[in-house]
């Protein structure tokens, strides 16, 4: 004979396992420690840099963020149309701590850096210092004239 009562239990208990394990999932994800998120706008003589045609994939200018005395990046990011970038580190923001910026700006698609190298990780003489009193919170960092470091 079957015993219906051991069966009803067993339901009921795979049954709040599941409830269990499904609201555990719906809880606010945490990705990193916190950090500060970095906004700024990347510009030449006051204007966005040219991009062909962004919104089909044409043209982009990468960012990538470079801890002072390291060699590789910690975070990239895409300046928009309108010049403007934010660096979210794993998704809370970056340490605060002063970082070189490398740009890389590739008008018509991948392929031909327009500033020639001279901003890329190897030669960019621009910092930013992200202060420790916006942790948990956005820097702004201004608009970057990159002008001044091409000459």
């Amino acid at each position: 004979m079957i015993d219906w009562m051991n069966q009803r239990a067993h339901r009921a208990w795979w049954c709040c396992v599941v409830v269990c394990l499904i609201a555990s999932a719906c809880g606010k994800a945490e990705y990193g420690e916190k950090g500060v998120v970095v906004r700024g706008r990347i510009v030449q003589n006051g204007e966005p840099l040219p991009l062909d045609r962004p919104d089909v994939g044409l043209g982009v200018v990468e960012l990538k963020l470079i801890p002072q005395g390291a060699t590789d990046a910690i975070d990239f990011a895409s300046a928009r149309g309108d010049g403007k970038f934010e660096f979210i580190g794993e998704g809370q923001g970056v340490k605060p701590g002063t970082y070189r910026l490398a740009v890389l700006h590739y008008k018509s698609g991948p392929g031909t850096d327009e500033l020639q190298g001279k901003l890329d990780e190897t030669n960019t003489q621009i910092t930013l210092t992200v202060p420790a009193d916006q942790m948990g919170d956005a820097y702004d960092a201004g608009d970057v004239e990159l002008s001044e470091h091409l000459q």
